[in-house]
């Protein structure tokens, strides 16, 4: 294979980046070419059409992936939340590659039948977190600010923004806190026990601010707040413990640290990178066999797995034990 033969399934307001994101990576070291861009609105495959006629003839404008799937090796999935698991489904039984925006998919028990089709067939599945993709993480993780992970802690994750009216079929545990779910698994390498929340609906039919408790047997107390009716970008990670005090603000892209030692502040301003883009190049990557997808179908299930409960604490109102997965 000299290149990843790529269909774009859906083109909403992230499915126009991903499909610039695979042009880009045309010329890279993981190859990609985008074959086919499948949207259901006949109005915007008619646009599509226009638009792409004159600088990409070749690229098809179809209403299905069946139109297109023999011709590909690899979907990106970018459909609503609810078409994720039967899209997802279809392709995998084609034996083809995934790139499934997050969330993996609306229930756990269907992302693990993902998961296992996936394993079944050989197949790469990559899920769409993309807040994995921050420079300060790998610093953070393999770097001198590793410390501050460890032992007991106290941790706060804020993630917030004005109402932006997208996104709207889902609630803000799904749409943005499960971001800070899935980081909570890649930093700390350990799996949660207990989880409690609270929420709100102020603007939609579902929950559009959630607080939440994450705790873990270690004994790190996890706070995070999600909200998108917010009067201000918000996306802070805190994290204070016997090592000290750890702050990234991921929207400036800046890392402060006081360690227990230190008689000042450490303040590191990291690059900004393109998520999205560096999410294509993992995929393509793993999909030649350099290296594992950055974030697995087992990854993805668990996100799936800690918002059901998180949604659960917040119906019960109740501290929900988790299972161990």
């Amino acid at each position: 294979m000299d290149q990843v033969r790529v269909a774009v399934i859906g083109y909403g307001f992230l499915g126009k980046w991903h499909v610039e994101k695979v042009l880009k990576c045309s010329n890279t070291d993981a190859p990609a070419e985008l074959v086919a861009i499948v949207e259901v609105s006949s109005e915007i495959r008619d646009r599509l059409r226009v638009q792409f006629s004159a600088q990409f003839p070749k690229i098809k404008i179809v209403a299905d992936v069946k139109e297109v799937i023999d011709e590909v090796d690899a979907c990106i999935i970018v459909t609503p939340t609810s078409y994720h698991y039967p899209v997802a489904k279809e392709v995998l039984k084609k034996g083809k590659h995934v790139f499934c925006e997050k969330p993996m998919t609306t229930t756990y028990a269907e992302s693990q039948e993902l998961t296992k089709l996936a394993e079944d067939k050989g197949i790469v599945f990559h899920v769409g977190h993309s807040e994995r993709f921050h420079l300060v993480w790998e610093q953070i993780k393999k770097g001198p600010y590793k410390q501050a992970l460890r032992g007991p802690t106290w941790v706060r994750i804020d993630r917030a923004a004005p109402f932006k009216g997208r996104a709207t079929d889902v609630d803000v545990v799904r749409d943005l806190m499960i971001h800070d779910l899935d980081l909570l698994l890649y930093l700390f390498d350990e799996w949660p026990i207990t989880v409690e929340a609270i929420g709100y609906k102020i603007r939609t039919n579902n929950y559009d601010f959630v607080s939440s408790i994450v705790t873990f047997a270690s004994g790190k107390k996890c706070f995070l707040t999600a909200g998108r009716n917010h009067v201000e970008e918000v996306r802070k990670f805190d994290i204070q413990g016997p090592h000290g005090h750890l702050q990234v603000d991921m929207h400036n892209c800046r890392l402060k640290f006081f360690g227990a030692s230190h008689s000042a502040t450490d303040v590191l301003d990291y690059q900004k990178r393109d998520h999205l883009l560096e999410e294509h190049r993992s995929f393509y990557q793993a999909i030649f066999g350099h290296t594992a997808p950055m974030v697995s179908a087992i990854d993805g299930a668990r996100a799936v797995y800690l918002v059901d409960q998180v949604l659960k604490a917040i119906e019960t109102g109740q501290i929900v034990s988790l299972a161990k997965l």
